[in-house]
């Protein structure tokens, strides 16, 4: 692909008008939509609003859309950038005119996306982020495809540790999710916090099933089966029963749903030393790992996924857009592939060598916690004056024990010379990595009972997440915080 010159300033293109026009129509009806509302209740209910009629009304809808447009246009006129050596530059705004510069060495990612607006007239976005803000710094909504790779290139190239090799490196697609996978990834993934959602959900509305069923007249058709008031124990299970199953399937549902929206045709591309990953149906993007800027990785699977073979890989960097940060993750590897691209991103990571364990306060205090939100929930059932619902201890504790028994299990730690290892998950089994020099501080965490226990956790913090080594003997604790400060303040090398 030829290099495109942006040195000098560029607008974006003149598709970039129905982008701006699309995104500002969106935000204003969204912001506007309770007047907007009351307005149309006001209409049909009188046949006018302040004495407009349908002519007056529809002169201010195309007044609207035509602002709408003038103000679109004069943002796509004023939005114009440029780079060097040294930075991007960015020009914008309309009666409050912005300058922007990003030194390229605090660019964090650029990454290009594409809404289902502009696959409709074929063009992507592209978006700088640089660490550390809460909102992206620049997105450029407009540009054709081949000019956003070669701006994207450009403005990475200058970094010799970030440099996408494109011309001297032909490109390898090293991973291409399957049909069958994605299916599989959305089958077994973790349902857990979209069930008790459903759950609550569902108790909100329960007491008023039996106005629903007399309206409808459901008795007739159904029985016995909603005879909420004097059913017999069996029905009731039977009933409920059938809720959990509904509850159960639309779960599965939305998780396979949302699985191949995000991760429709996701692809592995190596370039160079280089990762590149690009995903999704309604929207797509395509976004460069750069292995030094690279906060952790997190391994991921559970017992279903390791039956199917399956597991995620997510990669955290200290971007800007929060949620930018979901699109991070490559599902549906075998153990052998994530083991590849972890010796890619990491390639003096030579795994676990010993499992270190937390004290048994840590069960301990698990225990306690699950006893406390047990009596919660039991104390706030009492006023329904119905003993069947504290049937939920029948479930509430075993899920207690087995809480206490997985999580002790699936916990530990583990340090060399350049890498902490934590393992953590309760349903889910999670291996976090994290190099010891891009760690930007350690903090040790101590309550009075556990001095008493001689006990310590660690929480760890880096540009991107945090980590907590919990409840390990205080001896212990100030050995490997003092070796990973040492790390730290020894370290030549960079943090991103």
């Amino acid at each position: 692909m030829d290099s495109l010159d942006f040195n000098s300033p560029t607008k974006q293109s003149a598709k970039g008008i129905i982008i701006i026009f699309g995104l500002d129509a969106f935000n204003f009806f969204k912001k506007t939509f309770a007047l907007l509302f009351i307005f149309i209740y006001k209409f049909f209910q009188n046949g006018n609003f302040f004495g407009l009629g349908s002519w007056g009304i529809l002169l201010i809808f195309l007044g609207v859309i035509i602002a709408l447009l003038f103000i679109a246009y004069l943002k796509y006129n004023n939005f114009l950038f440029h780079i060097d050596n040294e930075g991007f530059y960015l020009n914008k705004g309309i009666l409050k005119k912005e300058t922007i510069n990003i030194p390229k060495s605090k660019i964090q990612n650029v990454y290009i996306k594409q809404n289902l607006l502009q696959q409709l007239i074929n063009v992507v976005s592209l978006t700088i982020e640089t660490a550390g803000d809460e909102t992206s710094e620049v997105e450029i909504n407009a540009l054709d495809r081949n000019a956003a790779l070669s701006l994207k290139n450009q403005i990475l190239s200058v970094d010799s540790s970030a440099t996408i090799e494109t011309s001297e490196t032909a490109p390898n697609v090293y991973y291409q999710v399957s049909i069958k996978k994605l299916i599989l990834e959305g089958v077994s993934q973790n349902h857990l916090k979209s069930l008790v959602l459903l759950i609550f959900f569902l108790a909100g509305i329960y007491s008023q099933f039996n106005d629903i069923i007399n309206q409808l007249e459901l008795n007739t058709l159904f029985g016995d089966w909603f005879q909420m008031d004097e059913q017999s124990f069996l029905t009731f299970l039977i009933f409920n029963g059938v809720i959990l199953f509904v509850l159960i399937v639309m779960a599965f549902i939305i998780s396979l749903g949302k699985s191949v929206l995000v991760n429709f045709d996701l692809k592995v591309v190596e370039v160079g030393k280089t990762l590149e990953i690009s995903k999704g149906l309604i929207n797509k993007i395509s976004l460069n790992l750069i292995p030094i800027r690279i906060q952790s990785l997190k391994i991921t699977n559970n017992r279903l996924k390791r039956y199917f073979g399956l597991n995620t890989l997510f990669v955290s960097q200290a971007m800007a857009d929060k949620k930018q940060k979901q699109s991070l993750s490559i599902i549906g590897l075998s153990e052998q592939q994530v083991h590849y691209l972890t010796e890619k991103i990491y390639p003096s990571y030579e795994g676990v060598t010993e499992k270190l364990k937390p004290e048994s306060y840590y069960k301990r205090v698990q225990t306690i916690r699950g006893i406390m939100i047990a009596l919660l929930i039991n104390l706030i059932a009492i006023p329904f004056d119905d003993n069947r619902i504290f049937l939920i201890n029948v479930i509430l504790i075993p899920f207690i024990y087995f809480y206490v028994v997985n999580t002790f299990r699936k916990s530990y730690y583990d340090i060399s010379e350049s890498y902490l290892t934590l393992g953590s998950g309760f349903i889910e089994t999670n291996k976090n990595i994290l190099e010891l020099h891009k760690i930007q501080s350690v903090e040790w965490s101590q309550t009075i009972f556990q001095k008493k226990k001689n006990i310590a956790s660690l929480k760890v913090f880096t540009a991107s997440s945090r980590f907590k080594i919990p409840y390990i003997h205080e001896n212990q604790a100030k050995t490997v915080m003092d070796f990973m400060i040492f790390r730290i303040t020894s370290s030549q090398k960079n943090w991103m």
